[in-house]
């Protein structure tokens, strides 16, 4: 069943909210194709059934706002903000409270759902928020089913703002954030850097969401952690040293891939880790491509005296026959399928619990 609600609220600009919802479950028949997770083989038994993604109600939702600086890279053509994404929670009773996962993906531009994510976590009563931040969009099944929704956030991608600043030299200084240097390494870091704001939205429209029945809000502010995964795990640690709102940061093998290549992610990491507000957990997979973040970084935690967890688990899956490179295929699984996912994730499930505060009641306090 489907139903559509749109309706204003008044947070740092006026934004409108446009919810669509959809309760998975029945034959494929009946599926309205909103959602690739219909589509996939969660669990990981060779069939695409209810045992995959039963019990679960999805939301897309979107939010507008209109563009606060002449040099907001989040914003269309005509001047407005529109970023998408999935809200997941649990089917058959009334959602108000509840602990919640905002999960900020990769680097990529075409976006998969976080399928398994939302699976674990939604099955342990997390409500799980999976935006897509500027510039991305959500991929299409292959084959394309019939009446599919595509969805796509407005806005800059990372690759295209490195590419028009480097080409032009920087020539306009204030759309590139004026770099000290014009180089790809710096403006990509620096530009995910920028992309906290997008995170700060984030955790504003989760917080405004009201229960799905009777009175009350969704989420309880006390108790939403923020997880990343590769640059959106860097970016959760970012945001971590400058937004409120959350209770934990937990960074998913966040500058794995890019950390020995260019060092500007530590560059930037380091004092963020250093300024941060929450506790952080940093967890990889013992087959990524560096262990330097996870053990540059909780060393910089330790150092503060911060409260933070870091962990490396074992060997994510590779195929030995494929062409991609084993901590290239590992960098995936790790976060896709269901069992690396229930690998780690009551790690995470015990650090929120452990971990959990209050938001913090001035901008000073750590």
């Amino acid at each position: 069943m489907r139903s559509g609600t749109a309706f204003a609220r008044v947070g740092r600009v006026a934004r409108g909210i446009l919810v669509m919802a959809v309760v998975l479950g029945g034959g494929s028949g009946a599926w309205a194709f909103d959602s690739a997770c219909e589509e996939q083989d969660v669990n990981g038994d060779g069939e695409v059934n209810n045992a995959d993604w039963s019990g679960i109600v999805y939301k897309q939702v979107i939010y507008e706002a209109a563009v606060t600086t002449p040099f907001d890279l989040r914003a269309d053509s005509s001047g407005l903000v529109r970023l998408r994404g999935w809200l997941y929670y649990p089917a058959g009773r009334p959602i108000r409270d509840a602990r919640v996962i905002i999960y900020n993906h990769g680097h990529d531009k075409g976006r998969n759902e976080p399928c398994a994510i939302a699976s674990y976590f939604v099955s342990h009563g997390f409500v799980v928020f999976a935006p897509l931040r500027r510039g991305h969009s959500a991929k299409t099944p292959d084959p394309e089913p019939p009446n599919w929704n595509r969805i796509e956030s407005t806005g800059v991608h990372t690759d295209d703002y490195v590419l028009e600043c480097a080409v032009t030299n920087c020539v306009n200084q204030a759309r590139c954030n004026f770099p000290s240097s014009c180089t790809e390494h710096l403006l990509e870091v620096d530009y995910m850097k920028r992309q906290v704001d997008d995170v700060a939205d984030e955790i504003e429209y989760i917080t405004s969401q009201p229960a799905t029945s009777g009175p009350g809000r969704l989420a309880d502010p006390t108790r939403i952690a923020l997880l990343g995964h590769s640059f959106g795990g860097s970016l959760t640690l970012l945001a971590n040293a400058e937004v409120h709102g959350h209770a934990v940061a937990v960074s998913v093998s966040g500058a794995e891939l890019s950390w020995d290549q260019n060092p500007y992610w530590e560059t930037y990491l380091t004092p963020a880790v250093g300024d941060a507000r929450r506790p952080m957990y940093f967890l990889q997979p013992k087959n990524g491509r560096s262990l330097g973040p996870t053990r540059v970084l909780s060393r910089v935690a330790l150092d503060h005296e911060y409260r933070f967890q870091a962990a490396v688990f074992a060997n994510a899956p590779w195929d030995p026959d494929s062409e991609n490179e084993e901590w290239s295929q590992a960098h995936g699984t790790f976060i896709t399928r269901l069992e690396q996912v229930e690998s780690w994730g009551p790690s995470v499930i015990d650090f929120l619990r452990r971990n959990a505060l209050p938001p913090p009641p001035t901008d000073t306090e750590n």
